[in-house]
C-alpha cells in the first residue's frame, strides 16, 4: 500500500505540471454519485474523459467506484478507492496490477499481490510477500531469485497445469548447479527427489569428507538413497523385468558394459575358498561326488539352475563356490597323481622281477 501511494504521489506530481494555472484557477463540479446514482468523469482540464487534448488527468466517480485515471490516448494508470494501483490496466485486480513492460532499475518491496502481464526487467533486488502472477520473462539483473517463506515453511516453484518443468542453464560452457556453495547459504541436506508425494523419494547428496567415518570419510562422492532401498535402471513401459525379493541395491535391464569389475571380499574365511585346503577339511570322495550329481543334477554347495533363477547370481559368492571347486580339483588331482606314481613305481618293480625270473 505504501509503495502505491508513492508511486501515484511520484506519477501525480509529474503529470500535474502540464495542466495550465489558468486550467487550476477554474473552478471543476466534481459529479456526485453513491451506490444507486449514475455519477460521472469530470476531467482536471474540464473535457470530458475521451476528448483531446491529451494527456489528461480524470476522476471518475459511478456508483461508488471512486477512481483515478490518467490518460494519454489510452489509460496509462488508474487509482482506486481500495488503494489498488493498474498501470495500463483500467480495473487493477490487485494492489499493484501492470499489463504491459515494466522495468524496475532500484529496489521494490511489494507487500500484496502482483499481476504482471508481460516482460519485466528488475536490476535491484525485488521483495514479493504476496502471489506474483508474471504473464511474461522476467529477468533479474543482480544475480538472485530468492525466496523468504515465513514461519520456515517450504519455498516451491510450481507449474500450474500438466507439462514439462525446463531449467535451463543456457547454451555454450554454462552449468547447473544445485545446493550451490555455502557463501550463498546453501543447505546440507542434498536433493530429495519427489514424484508428487511426501513419502517415496531418492535423496541425492555430496558426501563432505574429514573426520567423518563410512562413505562421508572421503569428500566429493555422490550418494543416492532412495526410500525404497534400491535404484533401478530400467525402461518404464518395461514389464518384463522381475525384481527379485531379495535386497539388492541396484537393478539394472538389459545388463552393464564396463571394462572392469572389483567385487570386494568381506571375509576371508567365511567369503572365500581357502578353507579347502584346511587340514580338517572334509573332501568327499569322487564316488560320493558322482552320487550327489546324479540325483541332484548339479555340484555339491553349487546352487542349481532353479535357484539362479529366483535368487539370481551373486558374482562374488559364485566366483568363491567355482573357486572351490577348482581348488577340490586340484586336491583330486594330487591325489590321483600319488597314486598313479604308486601304480608306476609298483609296475616298475614288477617288470624288473619277471626280467630276472627269465635269466
Amino acid at each position: 500500500m505504501k509503495s502505491n501511494l508513492l508511486v501515484f504521489l511520484t506519477l501525480f506530481t509529474t503529470f500535474t505540471v502540464s495542466i495550465s494555472s489558468a486550467q487550476c484557477n477554474n473552478p471543476v463540479i466534481f459529479p456526485a454519485s453513491n451506490n444507486i446514482g449514475t455519477g460521472g468523469i469530470v476531467c482536471l482540464d474540464g473535457s470530458i474523459v475521451n476528448s483531446v487534448p491529451y494527456p489528461k488527468i480524470c476522476f471518475e466517480n459511478i456508483r461508488g467506484n471512486m477512481k483515478m485515471v490518467y490518460k494519454d490516448t489510452d489509460t496509462l494508470f488508474t487509482f482506486t478507492k481500495e488503494g489498488r494501483l493498474g498501470i495500463g490496466n483500467l480495473t487493477p485486480s490487485e494492489l499493484l496490477d501492470v499489463n504491459g513492460n515494466a522495468i524496475i532499475r532500484g529496489n521494490t518491496n511489494i507487500n500484496g499481490n502482483a499481476n504482471i502481464s508481460s516482460n519485466t526487467n528488475i536490476s535491484g533486488n525485488a521483495n514479493i510477500n504476496g502471489d506474483t502472477n508474471i504473464n511474461g520473462n522476467v529477468t533479474i539483473n543482480n544475480h538472485f531469485l530468492k525466496f523468504a517463506p515465513a514461519n520456515n515453511t517450504d519455498a516451491i516453484i510450481q507449474r500450474t497445469t500438466s507439462g514439462n518443468m525446463v531449467v535451463n542453464s543456457g547454451g555454450g560452457t554454462s552449468s547447473l548447479y544445485l545446493n550451490y556453495a555455502s557463501a550463498y547459504n546453501a543447505g546440507t541436506g542434498g536433493v530429495n527427489i519427489f514424484d508428487g508425494g511426501t513419502t517415496n523419494f531418492a535423496k541425492l547428496w555430496i558426501t563432505k569428507g574429514g573426520t567423518q567415518n563410512g562413505i562421508e570419510a572421503i569428500g566429493g562422492n555422490l550418494v543416492i538413497s532412495p526410500s525404497g532401498g534400491r535404484v533401478i535402471i530400467s525402461d518404464l513401459s518395461n514389464t518384463s523385468l522381475t525384481i527379485p525379493t531379495a535386497n539388492y541395491k541396484l537393478i539394472v535391464q538389459s545388463g552393464i558394459l564396463t571394462e572392469k569389475v572389483k567385487v570386494a571380499v568381506q571375509n576371508d574365511l567365511t567369503n572365500w575358498s581357502d578353507y579347502v585346503f584346511a587340514e580338517d577339511y572334509n573332501l568327499m570322495s569322487l564316488y560320493d561326488v558322482e552320487k550327489y550329481i546324479k540325483k541332484n543334477q548339479h555340484l555339491p554347495n553349487i546352487p542349481s539352475a532353479k535357484e539362479l533363477v529366483k535368487e539370481g547370481l551373486d558374482l562374488g559368492e559364485m566366483q568363491a563356490k567355482q573357486m572351490e571347486k577348482i581348488e577340490e580339483l586340484t586336491l583330486y588331482m594330487i591325489e590321483m597323481k600319488k597314486e598313479i606314481d604308486s601304480l608306476k613305481k609298483e609296475n616298475s618293480e614288477l617288470r624288473k622281477k619277471m626280467t630276472n625270473s627269465k635269466r
